[in-house]
């Protein structure tokens, strides 16, 4: 045999071993309380080290507490496990503890409740400190993390069953958003059934230790129950590897699964372009709808430059009949902004809208008829939610041509304009909640703030600069104020993300952070103005639109998922009724913040959206929705 052909032989004999292996995601650690040959024991038969399954590591009884029980022939198929009764902790530290951060983290975890009663701590890893921790706290499985705000995502409620608790943080470096500094949100679920998101800054360092069965120095958090399996990767895994080793893991130990999906054979609807080809087009906010009151006409901006992303660039206003017919310039460079919320364009009547920008951050009035600018310009300001009557809540941020940093109402039909809410009248909120973030009121800033149906209430979020969005109502006229639900230190704000008014008094929005007695699952909810939790509207969502007669909802993708992707769903379910798109621009999508922004026609009859076509392009969409309705 020649030498060529040798080596050629040498490697498809090399291909043909370790294909088998290839797109294979190898584990890191493996604690199995099955292999018994994995555990060392003294000549009293008391657990000395458990090894893992992979690699050299070993978890070792901690000084300050005592051994951990084998347990035979227990849990699912006469499983074994190991039983933890409040005095013991395992450990992994510094030395023997592998490359372990943020950014590239998969954990899985198979453990029952003994003790309901109190807070125990399963598993927890930390640098210095416990940067999260797995644990129960006598009403819930929860994840506890050091990340940004200690959020603390609410589980399911507990019972003494055998659970997956399952934790995922994965980054890549080009998904990191170089404005926000944070990178991909962690998934946190139990049973397969997500749980809550949590976001962490841009601080992957190495965990220095890892601990089994309670904290380190604090033994009124040890667990109370067995642990049967323990698997811990560090590289990125796809979607499909979670999938699969859910699923091994939950039929191995009899656990049913409550993992949320997008069926296939769902009604595929026609889309539709409604900006130019070869353009980047938007409407305005989520929820807000494109068509002007009567339904007749869709507004839409036109961006100068073909790449545009976090970029502030001029744009033109332009405007169609709602069959996309009579197309005409209204204004040219009339702000300049970035893919988010467009202009953030509103229609205030059938003739006029305000027009806001990331760019200049001022707020002028257009008459759509002649171009003509008639109010305005109003700077250092977005425009919020409009109300009958021609009226505009506007924001303010620090050296405004209005006043104080607040909420302002402008009436269009004569230009004036009216306070409503000022920061500083908030701050005994911010003392008595001990908020982060700065306290110096003219450093706030306030958005999303929207007027209720029948222009009884407004609500707004008030932002301290280096801190959390908190979620106030109140009457127009100030009074009534309240916040939504509640500041808890130690976890961050309580509300709800990209909320809305649902009617004149309750509001509806993604639980991603609410302690409302729900897991915070990302699924559409409707809330009265304290927080208390009335039913759920709809499945998981993230920016979110109610359509006119309620009875349609519609919701994208959580932030860095991928795909990306927008569902329709019917009011009260949680499967969708169609999949408007599915795909992966998460360059243009996320980190440009090229969001797609879904909002309803005026009839309930269609959805408009944006999304990307490619890495450079982002278009305006809309999709009729005649087939769902017809069933």
């Amino acid at each position: 045999m020649k030498q060529r052909e040798k080596t050629i032989f040498i490697i498809l004999i090399a291909v043909m071993i370790f294909c088998p292996f290839l797109g294979k995601a190898q584990m890191l650690l493996h604690f199995d309380a099955n292999q018994q040959n994995f555990f060392q024991f003294d000549k009293d038969g008391n657990i000395l080290s458990w090894k893992s399954c992979v690699g050299d590591f070993s978890l070792t009884v901690d000084s300050e507490s005592v051994a951990p029980k084998l347990r035979k022939k227990t849990g699912h198929d006469g499983k074994m496990s190991l039983v933890f009764d409040g005095q013991s902790r395992l450990k992994l530290h510094a030395a023997a503890l592998p490359e372990l951060r943020f950014g590239s983290l998969h954990v899985f975890v198979i453990a029952r409740l003994k003790d309901i009663r109190k807070k125990s701590v399963i598993l927890g890893m930390g640098k210095e400190y416990p940067t999260f921790n797995m644990a129960s706290d006598g009403s819930n499985f929860r994840l506890e993390t050091g990340a940004t705000g200690n959020q603390h995502p609410e589980g399911n409620k507990t019972d003494k069953d055998w659970h997956l608790i399952e934790f995922s943080h994965v980054t890549t470096s080009d998904m990191v958003n170089s404005t926000t500094r944070k990178i991909w949100p962690g998934d946190y679920k139990i049973d397969g059934a997500l749980c809550g998101k949590v976001f962490n800054k841009l601080e992957p360092l190495p965990f220095d230790k890892m601990t089994v069965g309670g904290l380190l120095g604090d033994p009124d958090q040890n667990f109370r129950g067995e642990i049967g399996e323990i698997i811990i990767y560090n590289i990125p895994l796809q979607s499909s590897q979670l999938c699969e080793k859910r699923k091994e893991l939950a039929n191995k130990w009899g656990i049913t699964l409550d993992e949320w999906g997008i069926p296939d054979g769902l009604p595929v609807l026609k889309e539709v372009a409604v900006g130019p080809p070869q353009k980047n087009s938007a409407f305005g906010y989520f929820g807000e709808s494109p068509e002007s009151p009567d339904g007749k006409r869709i507004a839409y901006i036109v961006y100068h430059e073909s790449e545009s992303g976090m970029k502030r660039i001029p744009v033109d206003l332009w405007i169609c009949d709602r069959d996309l017919a009579n197309r005409r310039l209204v204004a040219e460079n009339i702000t300049t902004t970035n893919f988010h919320n467009g202009a953030m364009a509103h229609w205030i009547d059938n003739y006029r809208m305000v027009i806001g920008g990331d760019g200049y951050r001022e707020v002028k009035i257009v008459n759509v008829e002649t171009g003509e600018i008639e109010g305005g310009s109003y700077y250092n300001c977005w425009p919020g939610g409009i109300g009958h009557n021609g009226q505009v809540l506007l924001h303010t941020i620090n050296e405004n041509n209005l006043g104080s940093v607040g909420i302002y109402q402008l009436d269009t039909r004569n230009n004036s304009v009216t306070e409503r809410v000022r920061a500083d009248q908030l701050l005994s909120f911010y003392e008595d909640g001990k908020w982060s973030g700065r306290s110096q009121t003219d450093t706030w800033r306030f958005v999303h703030g929207k007027i209720s149906e029948k222009d009884t209430y407004i609500g707004y979020a008030a932002v301290p600069k280096g801190g959390k969005q908190h979620l106030f109502t109140s009457r127009l006229d100030g009074s009534d104020l309240r916040i939504f639900g509640k500041y808890y230190p130690e976890r961050g704000s309580d509300k709800p993300l990209h909320w809305h008014w649902y009617d004149d008094e309750l509001l509806y929005g993604v639980d991603q952070e609410t302690k409302d007695g729900t897991p915070d699952n990302l699924y559409v909810k409707l809330w009265d103005r304290n927080g208390k939790y009335i039913r759920t509207l709809a499945g998981p969502a993230n920016h979110t639109a109610m359509s006119y007669d309620r009875k349609w909802f519609a919701g994208d993708s959580f932030y860095f998922d991928d795909p990306v992707w927008l569902c329709i769903y019917r009011s009260g379910e949680t499967v969708p009724a169609a999949v408007i798109f599915k795909h992966s621009g998460i360059k243009i999508t996320w980190l440009q913040e090229g969001h797609s922004n879904p909002a309803f026609s005026r009839d309930s009859r269609r959805l408009y959206y944006k999304r990307p076509i490619n890495d450079t392009y982002i278009q305006t969409y809309y999709v009729d929705l005649t087939p769902l309705l017809e069933k």
